[in-house]
């Protein structure tokens, strides 16, 4: 258990930081203590925005807050982005698996791709589910305490170095 805690809270933290930083230096507004796409409505006109209008620019970091950009959505990008990573080198490392599939390709390939990407967005969405039955209720307190704290405190390193380097810059302008 103590290992669990001690890995989840490195990753969330490496995580949050790595997303937090990017998200900062692009210019990705904070709402709230939250990163957050823009709103629906321009404030300014009153109209609707669409949705191109709404996205960062950045894929990844859009696929983040799809999740949410919090704690939250933080972890569940995580959680994707691990199953994601781990069928990924599953299918390269299985040479025979790869060379069936692409001999096999058809639309058949494409309709199950985007199927299995919808089932391992609802798994990293449900990521909580995973811990339920394996710990008891003060396990996963440690577990999600630790892992919040850790995203906390990487986020708020990542927005001080961005300031950092935004003052430095500044400075060096004068």
């Amino acid at each position: 258990m103590v290992w669990e805690i001690i890995s989840t809270a490195i990753l969330v933290a490496l995580t949050s930081f790595g997303l937090h930083f990017w998200a900062y230096r692009k210019g990705v507004e904070e709402v709230n203590g939250r990163i957050q796409r823009p709103s629906k409505k321009n404030e300014e006109t009153g109209e609707k925005r669409s949705k191109k209008e709404r996205q960062t620019g950045n894929t990844v970091i859009d696929k983040w807050l799809g999740f949410g950009g919090g704690f939250y959505g933080t972890v569940a990008f995580m959680k994707f982005a691990q199953i994601e990573l781990t069928q990924f080198f599953g299918f390269i490392s299985d040479l025979d698996g790869m060379i069936a599939y692409f001999k096999n390709f058809g639309i058949h390939s494409i309709i199950a791709f985007f199927i299995d990407q919808f089932q391992n967005f609802i798994s990293a969405v449900i990521w909580p589910v995973g811990y339920l039955g394996s710990y008891n209720w003060l396990e996963l307190g440690v577990l999600f305490g630790a892992a919040y704290f850790a995203y906390l405190g990487a986020k708020n390193l990542a927005k001080s170095y961005v300031l950092q380097a935004q003052t430095e810059s500044l400075r060096n302008e004068i």
